[in-house]
């Protein structure tokens, strides 16, 4: 079984703990925090992310975090960024789950426009991180990859939904 954490803001833990197994997730630590409302940069308060941390570099074989939630395109990419793992929020957790599972053709198709749909507001985020670094090349008005990924998941959206 692989190697994953668990963050939450309460302790109703144990329907996300079933749903990490489904997807052959072992949950090994879980990081409680309670707090009313979730912090807006990164949804844990910042010593948690550092123990977090602290424990992902002393375990270098788990490979997820979970969040007992839903994420922000915003706090995804800083807790990503900061954690150095791959990290899923509750929705995404969920979706995995609905696309190991899918075995129709038409189920297929309506969990991968789930999927489109759930990604587009984080691609929306990635463009505007990498429009707030440097153009790509001098005095270019270039086009980012991003923007062709965004492109792309608007068109497979469309081919789906007909």
């Amino acid at each position: 079984m692989k190697r994953a954490i668990l963050i939450s803001l309460n302790n109703k833990t144990e329907e996300a703990k079933a749903l990490a197994r489904t997807l052959g997730y072992e949950i090994v630590k879980e990081f409680i925090q309670q707090r009313n409302n979730p912090d807006v940069n990164t949804y844990i308060g910042s010593g948690k992310v550092e123990e977090v941390k602290d424990f992902l570099k002393n375990n270098k074989d788990t490979e997820l975090v979970i969040v007992n939630g839903e994420l922000k395109p915003s706090q995804w990419f800083n807790l990503e960024k900061r954690f150095g793992v791959e990290v899923f929020d509750r929705i995404r957790l969920i979706l995995s789950i609905f696309e190991k599972r899918a075995e129709s053709k038409e189920a297929k198709l309506q969990v991968k426009l789930a999927q489109l749909r759930y990604e587009r507001p984080f691609v929306r985020e990635l463009i505007h991180r990498a429009r707030a670094g440097e153009h790509p090349g001098y005095m270019a008005g270039g086009e980012y990859q991003v923007d062709d990924y965004y492109e792309m998941i608007k068109r497979q959206m469309r081919k789906i939904r007909k």
